[in-house]
């Protein structure tokens, strides 16, 4: 891969972001339940202008989540991962898993997503799965990062589930839910 195109590579905590948002996780969620979807159907059926639905699904597209075909006029979309970005197969799992499960409220969905929505939280994350339990000092120092961004980043991670803090050490917690599980898995991938 050249330099270009790494830089153009869907990141993990890009996509992270882009399934963080209620409309995203709506337009997503009728496409995984009704596969060959219009923009105007999933427009319609999420109560949001197509400009809006259209833009959202290339959102969701460009994560490599779902694929879109051109039949006649009408640009079709199914929950087809590409092969070509790494995690998206397990993305996609998870957020079938999760948003079609209508036990899941939308916003723990969004909630959970926004954990990793930084690649810091992301090298954190790794850091302290490989460490098991760290000081904050020790984990500024290896990631290169300052000690006040390093703080508000644990504190985003504690608030999420996604780390613990006892005697001053920071650890991953048990994940609480299947959804948490999944997307710390594809954090580790």
């Amino acid at each position: 891969m050249d330099e270009n195109s790494s830089r153009l590579a869907p990141t993990l905590w890009r996509t992270f972001r882009v399934i963080a948002n209620a409309k995203r996780l709506r337009c997503l969620r009728f496409v995984l339940k009704q596969p060959d979807s219009t923009v105007e159907q999933v427009a319609r059926a999420v109560r949001i202008p197509e400009a809006k639905a259209s833009q959202a699904l290339r959102a969701i597209q460009s994560r490599g989540l779902v694929a879109s075909h051109r039949q006649s006029r009408w640009l079709r979309h199914s929950p087809d991962p590409d092969p070509s970005v790494s995690a998206a197969d397990a993305f996609l799992l998870a957020m079938k898993s999760a948003l079609l499960d209508e036990r899941i409220p939308e916003a723990k969905i969004v909630e959970a997503a926004t954990a990793y929505t930084h690649p810091r939280r992301i090298e954190i994350v790794r850091a302290l799965a490989f460490a098991g339990t760290a000081e904050p000092h020790a984990l500024s120092v290896q990631l290169g990062i300052s000690l006040p961004a390093l703080r508000r980043h644990l504190g985003n991670l504690r608030r999420r589930g996604v780390v613990e803090n006892a005697n001053r050490r920071y650890s991953l917690s048990k994940a609480k839910n299947k959804l948490a599980h999944d997307l710390l898995l594809i954090v580790l991938m």
